[in-house]
């Protein structure tokens, strides 16, 4: 339970983020932020599990796809 709250809070999180994003301007207007928040935390996950067979690029992977994710405004 401890685990699904934190996730939730993460998730919460993310989308605030990216709500406030879209009303400052930094996002498109029509940025599909249910998407962006999907993808980023798959990126996350994808580098969590790279992280446990030693992939030692796998964080820094993944930021970079997030960069360009937001790059291209959501």
């Amino acid at each position: 339970d401890a685990v699904k709250e934190i996730f939730g809070r993460w998730r919460k999180a993310l989308r605030d983020a990216a709500d406030s994003g879209v009303a400052s301007g930094e996002l498109r207007p029509d940025a599909d932020v249910d998407q962006l928040v999907f993808e980023i935390l798959a990126l996350q996950a994808a580098a969590n599990s790279r992280i446990e067979v030693a992939d030692e690029t796998a964080t820094e992977r993944a930021a970079r796809a997030v960069r360009k994710r937001l790059a291209h405004g959501g």
